[in-house]
C-alpha cells in the first residue's frame, strides 16, 4: 500500500489512501488489517496512543495485531518486560550520555502501559 505525502522536511506527514487521515509509519512488516475489522484496528488505536506501535513494527520478526481485550492485554505485558528488560540493559552498560535518554524511554512506555493496564482492570 502506497501512502501519499505531506511536507517537504524529515518529518513528512503520511496520509492514508482509503481514508484520507493521517497515518503512522509501523514498519515493512505491518500489514493493516481489514477495515471491517474493527477489534483489530481498536487495538492499533490504543498502541498508537501509547506510542508503542512503532516498536512493534520494528521489534519483531511477525505482527500480530490483537483482536480482544485480553490479547491487547497479552501483547502490552510483553512489551512492558521487553522494555524493562532494556532499561536493565542500558543501566548496566558502560555510561555514555546516550544511555539516560534511553533508560527514559523505555521507563515512559512502562509508564504509559502500566497506566492503560490499570484502566483496563477497572
Amino acid at each position: 500500500m502506497d501512502f501519499d505525502t505531506k511536507g517537504t522536511d524529515s518529518e513528512t506527514e503520511l496520509i492514508c489512501p482509503n481514508c484520507g487521515k493521517t497515518a503512522n509509519y509501523v514498519g515493512p512488516k505491518f500489514r493493516a488489517p481489514k477495515l471491517d475489522n474493527v477489534k483489530a484496528w481498536k487495538s492499533l488505536e490504543v498502541l498508537r496512543t501509547l506510542g508503542t506501535l512503532h516498536f512493534m513494527g520494528f521489534a519483531h520478526d511477525k505482527i500480530t495485531i490483537p483482536e480482544s481485550k485480553k490479547g491487547l492485554d497479552d501483547l502490552l505485558i510483553s512489551m512492558k518486560l521487553s522494555c524493562e528488560y532494556n532499561i536493565r540493559r542500558w543501566l548496566s552498560a558502560e555510561f555514555d550520555e546516550g544511555n539516560m535518554e534511553q533508560i527514559k524511554y523505555f521507563s515512559d512506555i512502562v509508564k504509559k502501559i502500566d497506566q492503560r493496564l490499570k484502566k483496563n482492570r477497572l
